[in-house]
């Protein structure tokens, strides 16, 4: 029987340890914490957006753009409804995105985690792993209390991203000893920081808008912080930002606080309620506080030069165009995003063109990368977990059987 040790018990690694011990594989799991699944149990604000009808490569970065193109078509969103329903999962969907039906994260993490039982999988928790060798026989893995032998790992160690424990990342510097090349991980599906003088003023405000970069525009609910702008419009272009800011010390997103409308719908509006007031005119505040969130409207006439008090009249004059044009092309200067504790997913890592689509390192046979260690990173929606599925099943299937020291 074949020893399989599968290092990391996330997503991908939990589908690599199930697919290959179903293979008749002997597996063991070695997870850095205390539990497997933990990242999973809250993924999705806990309801586990685990995949997406909507799949295509063009959801995925990475320098090897072909890479993601392969994987999703060796596994696609069929096979990953038939994994879920293999080990009890039952899926909805909303606007695509494919979820539970129970919509809780941790229903996930405990149907793989009772499968992984039912298979005999052995979990070991609390081994953090610290070192892979290739020896005469297979495998030596370290831990940091024991080392265990095998004849195929499988890397399934995930990143940095959304995680907030202090303890040394030893994964890159293991695939580094390995003579695998890693890009540098950056955190990505992150909110962006800027000093633009408003952020204290909008504090708190949760409003419908869009935010666009470099010719792409994403439109749903925006969260203002103190530091800056969140929110999954704002994750969407937070690759974009995130690679500029690598080269410039700034980026220039833009903001439609109300994309819902047109500039020209908008300015009819102005106009309407300017005529109704009579020669006496309207306030920009009496108009913008059916338009805006309160605490938007003192910063929307901040930016564009317009004071609140100041009256709009029929004939709008260019103060008041200014005010429409703030509105829907609200230009705001990131200088940052946040850290990889903050982040939902990392870019950057295991160069792609040293993998085969199984999965298996082209240098060293019988070892495996999966998930987020390799350079490929999704959009919101279920795209990277998708990744992780795919990338688990097809190393576990290949490890187990074609692949890997005999």
């Amino acid at each position: 029987m074949k020893k399989i040790i599968v290092a990391g018990g996330g997503a991908s690694g939990m589908a690599a340890a199930i697919t290959a011990a179903r293979n008749g594989a002997a597996v063991t799991v070695l997870e850095k914490k205390e539990q497997v699944g933990k990242k999973l149990s809250v993924t999705g604000n806990g309801r586990c957006n685990f995949s997406n009808r909507t799949m295509s490569a063009d959801f995925y970065h990475g320098n090897d753009a072909s890479f993601a193109a392969r994987v999703i078509s060796r596994f696609t969103v069929k096979d990953a409804v038939d994994f879920m329903h293999s080990v009890g999962i039952l899926e909805t969907e909303k606007n695509g995105g494919l979820y539970p039906v129970n919509l809780q994260a941790q229903a996930v993490t405990g149907a793989l985690y009772a499968e992984m039982k039912r298979l005999n999988i052995t979990v070991v928790t609390g081994a953090d792993v610290t070192g892979v060798k290739r020896n005469e026989k297979g495998f030596t893995v370290r831990t940091t209390a024991k080392d265990y032998s095998a004849d195929a790992v499988i890397l399934a160690l995930g990143t940095e991203a959304g995680v907030r424990d202090k303890n040394p990342y030893t994964a890159v510097k293991i695939l580094k000893a390995l003579g695998h090349h890693v890009y540098p991980q950056k955190p990505v599906l992150t909110q962006l920081y800027g000093k633009n003088g408003t952020e204290d003023w909008w504090n708190g405000v949760r409003m419908t808008g869009a935010v666009s970069y470099n010719g792409v525009t994403e439109c749903g609910e925006l969260q203002l912080t103190r530091e800056g702008i969140s929110g999954i419009p704002v994750f969407q272009i937070s690759h974009s930002v995130s690679e500029a800011l690598r080269s410039e010390k700034e980026a220039v997103v833009c903001l439609d606080l109300i994309p819902e409308y047109t500039e020209e719908e908008l300015r009819e509006f102005f106009k309407m309620r300017a005529a109704a007031a009579g020669k006496d005119g309207v306030t920009a505040e009496e108009i913008l506080q059916g338009v805006l969130p309160r605490k938007m409207i003192p910063v929307a006439s901040k930016k564009a030069g317009f004071k609140r008090d100041a009256r709009i009249y029929e004939q709008l004059d260019s103060g008041a165009e200014n005010l429409i044009k703030t509105i829907k092309s609200f230009p705001y200067t990131v200088c940052g995003t946040g850290d990889m504790s903050m982040a939902q997913a990392a870019s950057g890592g295991v160069d792609t063109r040293e993998i085969k689509d199984t999965m298996e390192s082209v240098k060293i046979p019988g070892l495996y990368v999966t998930g987020e260690l390799l350079d490929i990173d999704g959009a919101c929606g279920g795209y990277n977990l998708h990744f992780a599925w795919s990338t688990g099943v097809l190393a576990g299937e290949d490890a187990s059987c074609a692949g890997g020291t005999k």
